[in-house]
């Protein structure tokens, strides 16, 4: 089928497409009904359908009339509101499905981007509703139905969600041609010629399938009532395809026949012109300009325009002449200004190969549609060939514009499609009232609805019918349209032969008359008249001689002679009345008239005296051409005036006019005498002649002349069988109209057929309507009656119901099948399914059961129920496992269901959770088991007896076998021996007694007796037991234990004998513990003293010396002169080292009195151990000495412990290895050694190349006082309590420490530490920092140094503050701050002060609420620390330890004047928050382009804790540091837009808005040439890092250029590239290389290989095609991502095969371009086998 059959149907086409729509609606409303959970948003499907089915019908329309504004604007509106409501669909389903919110305003915005293509025309908005709208929509309904078909394993759905998919293609991505997107190039018209198959045919055929889908989803959902079956079994698959199948049929019926009616009716025309042309004046056209001035072209040109003016629907008429190969045009309707004209001449360019055929073969032939150079028509091609030679002269053309033609197809195609679209709606409408109906229960009042198939049967039977009769009708019509036509054309072929023939005679008469120059006689004239008066109805023959006035008296003697002896000249007036010639040069006088007796008074009348007849001879003359015109003759019998026809024929003698030959006559005398005396039937049928060269079309005949017909008569009106046919005779156009007449319309032909189809058709319609409501009336019947038995049943069930929904245990019924049926809310919950999911599905998706034991599957109960047909009991150790894959053990049996006949017809399984007795039963056998262990590995015998003389035992341990040597089988219920046979005859009796006595109160008894062991010895023995008894207070058994105590018995006696001197001893124990208690109570104090002494002893001492420290600080910020700064400085030196000291005597003296406290508070591990480094790093630096430090990335940062004894312990070791190394370095390591989910074990190891330690001092190295010899202390100084206290603290730390040494060669120290893990890893927001300048600040300390230092500090930071020694003064001040309306922000509270301290300072002061709102913070003494609890309690905001350092003091200040209200109470400020914000406010931007590397650099960043912004290209980080302060910067050298040299330089030049142009840069590159490193330094950037980015070097560049002052420029690197490595050589894939890189995080290696794959096959795909387009540049830059990407993954091959390729790029050898791109293809794809087979994917 080609694109032109099915834009032939396109018109059928899109009524399908809106009835699959409106379809869809009703199938997804009445699911909306059908689904009470609304899993799926169906109404709003339903209104997609009903809108999209709506706007179909629109285009339909469109096709029809013209597309106006309101339909344009009508197909717009609903068009997108449908699209709209698709993704509705989407939303809401997406809401219900998965609790997914799609946000409405994503809606709007689309629907937005829609309206904005509107600006560029209503094509545009169509095409951007389709995008951005249907696309969308499509694809989320597809992914939406999807889903639920998977959820309830509905195949129809699934296929309905593929075609939607598809849908999605050709409804989003196909629209018409407008500017947007690609619809200028990819749209329906493009897709239609490369395929052949109109887009809107694909988009109905998908409509369709998603309805049946949908509908057969529907048919399986849908309750199954006698309507339903009806709409399923008959409606759909049946009825509604046979309608619109026949529907479709008798469209293309109807149109073809329209269609060959309107071709035959074309072909016609033009057969009837070329018939009327004569050959001969065809034969003088040359075809050319000349033409231009021959009369017979001008006159055919006139003919032609006058027919076309009487065609309304004619495009052009014209003539086609071969010459030779070419065709040219000739005479043809067009005038010569309009644009459509061909001059003659013209050379038809691109004629139809059947224009040429019809000149080969002499065949009329109708083409088209076409399309030439001048438009698109339908024509019709008939040759006009020479009757002697068969010769084809030319072609006659009729040109119709093709729309007219289709237009009128399509309104034939209409009428059909209206009666299909009404029928098509009454099923549609009846569909509607049975599910209407379904919502009723039958009753005897609602009979009229009960007989709604009777209705729709009736009502769709008389609409068939109607339908029937018209297509009858129409195919009648046709026939009888036939046979009229074969009637007409014998007519014309008459009417056009009288017309030829006497255009023949004028001629042949013209002839002999020119022979003799005129000069015949009248006998000569009237013999050869004579014949042909006789054969056509002429009223008069004339001869007109021209007689020049010099002849006129000879002419007018020459005919008097003849007989005519009262001839003269005359002329006539304007009444007819004869009057003289007037005297004139020449005159056209008629001389011979025949027959002579009818018109006498015309002989002598001089023509040329006339205007009328001038103007006629003048034309004849001139173009010598026969002409005619009508004139009135005067009648004098009638007196009436009669329209004549006279004909004038030039007569030529050698080119020399002589006269004319004329006839008059009345056409409607020629159609008189020709008509009647015919062969062919003339009953009923009607002519007309009509003359076209008018202004206004002239009736010149009507036949039969006696029905008075005229052109205005109703029935001339009907043109269903109005044939016309055009002749070209005597120089004008005339029509011949064929009409039928009231009597053939009235012989009942049609009507006879049309009403017997319509009385069949209604006799059928009642029969069948009768044969319906019979059915109906016994259906109703009966459906009452199982009405009232399903109530009676409902009622049943609903009780059975109620009872299967009330009782505990589980139920579910199935059919034959094991389709679920019913299932009671137990079993939902057991197996976890819901009721709409679980009925209709199979009983083993729901009930999925394994053995307990084994774990295997267990086979479904029914197969076994329907083979056996009994009851069965599944195992005992069933489990069933629920949907959420929970386990449940139950208990369980099958069962048949029968009917009344006995026959099974289901099952019904029965089961309940038996897991808690399974709990028990098993928790019960544990018990056992543990109870036999226990009392298998009791040191006696358990046993339970019976009360009686004999001890008969139910149950004795086998601890009797040993005890006795007799075994436990023995004494059970006396099998061999009774256990009181055992028991020595002496003790038994008084066993006896105590066991009664014990019983009788019902208290445990306790003896002590001998037993017999079976080789006769007797041993003692211990029982202990009690009775058991009832509910009743009976005894049932005794219970007890017996122990061996033989060996206790021989021990007592021993113990009697030390008895007393025990008691000697213990009374001088007693008085030595009584003593050692009043030692003990004196240690207390003098420790209690001692500490109490050493606090105020820190304090004392710390005061003065933080003011020396404090003081001397702020002296060195003054000019002094060298000499009294070296003072200074030593001042400042000792202070530190004396405070040092003391901090180390008062911590041993802590850990001594065992008063030595951590802190628990969170800490940043990375913060705490570069502060403890900073701290030493000036030490170092002077001793030249290297001093490093690496945190393992893998170690956690954000811990909670005690930071400030960690720092403590690293300063100890780090000190003590700067002080005893002379050259070399110190190096700290952090690693991890052991972690757990809470916590972590860090290892830190502290090694220099010092002096070293002798391996026999190694063991006292951690005593107190201790170091390795005198001359140490002498050397070095130095109190030997360091490494104690260290030891100390790590041992508080759940740590270790220890020492591994080599004189001469350095040592290398250890400690272990427990820390616990922040429950939150994430790093904490930046506290806010507020300015402290202008704050109002009190100090209260009773030092005067101290306050002198604070306050001085606070003087240079531009604070207002006070001070004052006392705390009741500082409350005083507080208040009055507060009354003057300028309170306190900050109160700085010393610790230790007389009278009243800062914690009770800081309680009065949160106490009273004028001032409460006051921040504090605590100034204290080391000898608080571990007191952050209560510190934060008391209401502190801050505290720090003395000595104050400036920066310090001014951070905490800065972060507790900031913070807010909220805040102040729940956050601490310590030094640990301060070091760890300043660690917090590091930002560091990554400017990298390259997906994986991406990837792998923020992965590492953020395990080391820093804060990291990421931008693609060197022109995104210019504006990122245009827009944030940055602490540092990687660069990527290799980037699209600005690479990393360039941006670089353009940050270092200043000339862009970079807020710190002097930010450090880390250069991140792949190259290891020598000279691309110097690049990097010469560009700007600072520093450089080699990729693939290793964890240790990162942090080691991090530490250096993050540091507050850079040491020393970055060198240059000498590098050595390897070279000689083959690929075999190099690893495909290192695994372990890329998880120690990660730090063996798998997931992240994982993530790193994912991100590799998402991008790096795309950059080989580039790579080629750029290769392919020698695009060079662009494809070194690919191999770089390619080289980078892959040593990321530690992908060796395909790094060297990328740099390879790279390399060749640079140096331009590109004859090498090929095979190296193919090496590293090749290595991609050996690495992509090898991660697959890692597992990796």
């Amino acid at each position: 089928m080609s694109e032109n059959w099915f834009s032939g149907q396109l018109d059928y086409i899109y009524f399908l497409y809106g009835i699959a729509f409106f379809m869809l609606s009703i199938v997804a409303w009445r699911f909306s009904v059908l689904d009470e959970e609304q899993k799926l948003h169906w109404k709003s499907l339903a209104l997609f359908g009903f809108l999209h089915g709506a706007n179909e019908w629109l285009d339909l329309w469109a096709i029809f009339v013209a597309n106006g504004l309101w339909i344009s604007f009508a197909r717009i509106v609903f068009l997108g509101a449908s699209f709209l409501a698709l993704m509705e669909f989407g939303r809401q389903s997406l809401i219900a499905q998965r609790g997914l919110q799609l946000p409405r305003w994503l809606m709007l915005f689309l629907f937005l981007l829609a309206g904005l293509c509107g600006f560029y025309g209503l094509d545009a908005f169509t095409a951007g509703c389709r995008y951005f709208l249907a696309l969308p929509g499509s694809l989320l309904a597809t992914w939406i139905l999807l889903h639920e078909a998977r959820k309830t394993s509905s195949l129809s759905l699934g296929l309905s969600a593929i075609f939607m998919a598809f849908y999605g293609i050709f409804a989003g991505l196909l629209a018409a041609p407008s500017v947007i997107w690609p619809s200028d190039g990819f749209n329906t018209e493009t897709f239609a010629a490369a395929t052949g198959i109109p887009a809107i045919v694909f988009r109905a055929l998908c409509a369709i399938l998603i309805m049946t889908g949908l509908w057969l989803h529907f048919r399986r959902k849908m309750p199954a009532s006698e309507d339903s079956l009806v709409f399923r079994r008959l409606f759909l698959p049946l009825l509604l395809p046979m309608l619109l199948a026949a529907g479709w049929w008798a469209t293309d019926w109807r149109g073809k026949a329209y269609d060959s009616m309107f071709r035959h009716e074309t072909l016609r025309n033009g057969i009837a012109i070329a018939q009327t042309l004569n050959h001969d004046r065809i034969r003088d056209l040359s075809f050319t300009a000349e033409d231009e001035k021959n009369p017979a072209f001008l006159r055919l040109r006139s003919q032609m325009q006058a027919y076309s003016r009487s065609h309304s629907g004619l495009r052009g008429i014209y003539t086609v002449a071969r010459r030779g190969s070419l065709l040219v045009f000739g005479p043809e309707n067009y005038a010569a200004d309009d644009p459509q004209a061909s001059p003659v001449g013209t050379v038809y360019e691109e004629p139809d190969p059947r224009l040429r055929q019809a000149f080969n073969d002499g065949v009329p032939a109708v083409v088209g549609p076409y399309t030439d150079e001048y438009g698109t028509f339908v024509s019709a091609f008939v040759p006009v060939s020479d009757p002697k030679t068969n010769e084809v002269l030319i072609l006659l053309c009729i040109d119709v514009l093709a729309e007219g033609w289709k237009s009128m197809l399509m309104q034939a195609r209409l009428d059909v499609i209206k009666g299909t679209m009404l029928l098509t709606f009454v099923a549609l409408l009846s569909l509607f009232l049975l599910f209407w109906r379904e919502k009723f229960t039958p009753r005897r009042s609602l009979w009229w609805l009960a007989h709604s198939e009777t209705i729709i049967s009736l009502v769709f039977g008389l609409l068939t019918t109607l339908f029937i009769t018209h297509l009858v009708q129409e195919a009648e019509s046709a026939r009888n349209r036939q046979e009229f036509r074969w009637i007409a054309d014998a007519k014309n072929q008459l009417v056009s032969a009288s017309f030829k023939q006497l255009r023949r005679d004028l001629e042949q008469l013209s002839k002999l008359l020119g022979n003799g120059r005129g000069k015949k006689t009248y006998d000569e004239f009237a013999y050869f008249v004579r014949p042909l008066a006789r054969t056509l109805s002429v009223q008069a023959w004339a001869w007109v001689p021209r007689v020049p006035a010099s002849d006129v008296a000879a002419f007018t003697d020459d005919i008097k002679s003849q007989g005519f002896r009262d001839f003269t000249l005359f002329s006539l007036d304007q009444s007819g009345a004869r009057i003289a010639a007037a005297p004139s040069e020449v005159y056209f006088p008629i001389a011979y008239v025949f027959p002579f007796e009818a018109n006498p008074r015309w002989q002598g009348c001089n023509l040329y005296g006339g205007p009328e007849f001038r103007k006629l001879i003048d034309e004849a003359e001139r173009t010598g051409l026969v002409c005619s015109e009508f004139f009135n003759v005067r009648r004098g019998a009638v007196g009436d005036d009669v329209n004549h026809l006279i004909v004038v024929q030039p007569v030529f003698n050698e080119k020399e006019l002589v006269g004319f030959v004329c006839a008059a006559f009345k056409v409607q005398d020629i159609i008189n005498s020709i008509i009647p005396g015919s062969f062919v039937v003339n009953e009923g049928v009607c002519l007309t002649v009509t003359d076209c060269n008018a202004d206004s079309f002239r009736t010149l005949a009507v036949f039969p002349e006696a029905t008075g017909l005229v052109s205005d008569s109703p029935f001339l009106q009907d043109k269903a069988m109005h044939l016309r046919y055009p002749m070209f005779i005597f120089g004008r156009c005339l029509i011949l109209n064929v009409h039928p007449g009231p009597s053939y319309l009235a012989s009942g032909r049609l009507e006879r057929s049309v009403g017997a189809t319509a009385g069949v058709g209604i006799v059928i319609t009642f029969l069948l309507t009768l044969f319906v409501g019979f059915l109906r009336s016994r259906q109703f019947n009966l459906e009452l009656l199982v009405a009232e038995r399903s109530r009676e049943l409902r009622e049943r069930e609903n009780d059975l119901f109620i009872t299967l929904n009330s009782i505990g245990d589980a139920v579910i019924a199935t059919d034959l099948e094991g389709i679920i049926t019913r299932i009671n809310p137990i079993a939902l919950k057991l197996t976890g399914w819901a009721l709409h999911d679980a009925l209709g599905t199979h009983l083993n998706h729901v009930f999925k059961a394994v053995s307990y034991k084994s774990g295997k599957p267990v086979s479904c109960p029914v197969d076994e129920v329907l083979e056996k047909g009994e009851i069965i009991e599944l195992a005992s150790d069933t489990t069933l496992i629920a949907r959420d894959a929970t386990a449940r053990q139950i208990a369980d049996s099958a069962a048949p269901i029968r009917d009344v006949d006995g026959a099974i017809k289901g099952v019904v399984l029965v089961f309940h959770d038996v897991t808690d007795q399974y709990r028990v039963r098993e928790e019960l056998r544990r018990s056992e088991e543990r109870l036999k262990t226990l009392v298998a590995n009791l040191p006696g015998i358990s046993y339970r007896c019976l009360n009686d003389q004999h001890w008969t035992m139910e149950f004795i341990s086998d601890e009797v076998q040993r005890l006795t040597g007799y075994p436990a089988e023995d004494f059970i219920r006396h099998a061999v021996r009774s256990f009181a046979s055992v028991i020595h005859a002496d003790d038994l009796r008084a066993n006896d007694q105590i066991m009664r006595n014990c019983i009788h109160g019902r208290k445990p008894y306790e003896m002590q007796y001998r037993i017999r062991r079976s080789d006769g010895r007797f041993i003692w023995v211990f029982e202990r037991g009690q009775g058991v008894y009832d509910e009743n207070g009976h005894l049932l058994w005794l219970d007890g234990v017996i122990i061996d105590i033989d060996r206790r018995k021989l021990a007592e006696e021993k113990v009697a004998k030390t008895l007393s001197e025990l008691e000697k001893a213990n009374a001088e124990l007693q008085e030595i513990t009584s003593r050692a208690r009043e030692l003990a109570a004196q240690a207390d104090q003098a420790n209690q003293a001692k500490s109490e002494f050493l606090a105020n002893m820190s304090h004392e001492i710390r005061t003065p010396m933080n003011g020396i420290i404090g003081m001397s600080s702020l002296m060195l910020d003054t000019e002094l002169s060298p000499e009294q700064r070296q003072y200074a400085e030593v001042v400042r030196s000792s202070a530190e080292n004396l405070l040092s000291l003391i901090n180390d005597i008062l911590d041993f003296s802590k850990i001594e009195a065992g008063k030595m406290s951590l802190e628990e508070i969170n800490f940043d591990l990375r913060t705490t151990v570069e502060d403890a480094i900073e701290m030493l790093a000036i030490k170092a630096h002077e001793k030249n000495l290297e001093l490093a430090c690496l945190v393992a990335p893998e170690v956690p940062s954000l811990l909670v412990g005690d930071p400030g004894r960690l720092r403590q312990i690293i300063i100890n070791l780090v000190g003590n290895a700067v002080k005893f190394t002379e050259k070399g370095e110190v190096v700290i390591t952090v690693e991890n050694e052991h972690e757990n989910e809470y916590e972590v074990v860090l290892k830190f190891i502290i090694k220099d190349t010092g002096i070293g330690i002798p391996e026999e001092s190694l063991g006292r190295l951690f005593s107190l006082f201790t170091q390795v010899d005198g001359s140490t202390t002498r050397k070095f100084g130095g109190t030997g309590l360091g490494l104690a206290i260290s030891k100390q603290l790590a041992t508080l730390l759940s740590g270790k420490i220890g020492v591994q040494s080599q004189l001469h060669e350095g040592s290398k120290f250890w400690f272990t530490a427990c820390f616990r893990k922040q429950t939150d890893q994430k790093h904490a927001e930046e506290l806010p920092v507020a300015d402290i300048k202008g704050i109002r600040i009190l100090v209260v300390d009773d030092h005067a140094v101290n306050r002198l230092l604070v306050t001085s500090l606070l003087a240079n930071w531009g604070c207002r503050y006070s001070e004052t020694e006392d705390g009741k003064v500082a409350l005083v001040m507080l208040k009055q701050a507060v009354d003057a309306g300028d309170p306190y922000r900050v109160a700085l509270l010393d610790m230790l002060m007389p009278e009243m301290d800062g914690r009770e300072l800081s309680m009065l002061i949160k106490q009273d609420p004028k001032i409460s709102s006051t921040r504090l913070i605590l100034l204290t003494s080391l000898g608080h620390r571990g007191d952050a609890a209560w510190i934060q309690k008391a209401g502190f905001s801050g505290y720090l330890t003395k000595p104050i350092r400036q920066s310090q003091l001014h951070d905490c200040l800065a972060m507790v004047a900031g913070l807010d209200s909220g805040a102040v109470s729940q956050t601490l400020i310590t030094r640990h928050h301060v070091a760890e914000a300043n660690r917090r406010n590091v930002r560091i931007l990554l400017v990298e382009d390259n997906y994986t590397n991406q990837e792998v650099a923020l992965a590492i960043l953020k395990k080391l804790g820093y804060k990291v912004d990421l931008v693609n290209n060197g022109v995104e980080a210019i504006a990122a540091l245009e827009q944030k302060q940055y602490q540092l910067v990687l660069m990527d050298c290799q980037m699209p837009m600005m690479d990393g040299f360039e941006a670089a330089q353009t940050i270092r030049s200043g000339a862009t808005s970079v807020l710190n142009p002097s930010v450090p840069i880390i250069a991140m590159t792949a190259n290891a040439m020598q000279g691309d490193k110097e690049r990097c330094i010469q560009s700007g950037m600072d520093d450089y890092i080699a990729k693939p980015v290793q964890p240790k070097d990162l942090v080691e560049k991090l530490s250096l250029w993050l540091s507050k002052e850079k040491t020393q420029p970055v060198q240059v690197a000498e590098i050595v590239q390897e070279k000689g490595m083959g690929y075999s050589d190099l690893e495909v894939f290192g695994e372990k290389e890329l998880q120690a890189r990660l730090m063996n995080d798998v997931a992240l290696v994982r993530r790193i290989i994912k991100a590799f794959f998402s991008d790096t096959p795309l950059h080989v795909s580039e790579l080629k095609l750029a290769l392919i387009k020698k695009e060079y540049d662009d494809a070194r830059r690919l191999a770089h991502n390619i080289k980078g990407s892959a040593a990321n993954i530690s992908a060796k091959a395909l790094k060297q095969a990328a740099t390879d390729l790279e390399d060749l790029l640079k140096a331009g050898k590109s004859e090498e371009y090929d095979f190296a791109f193919q090496r590293l293809e090749t290595q991609f794809a050996v690495l992509t086998s090898a991660l697959r087979e890692a597992g990796y994917f």
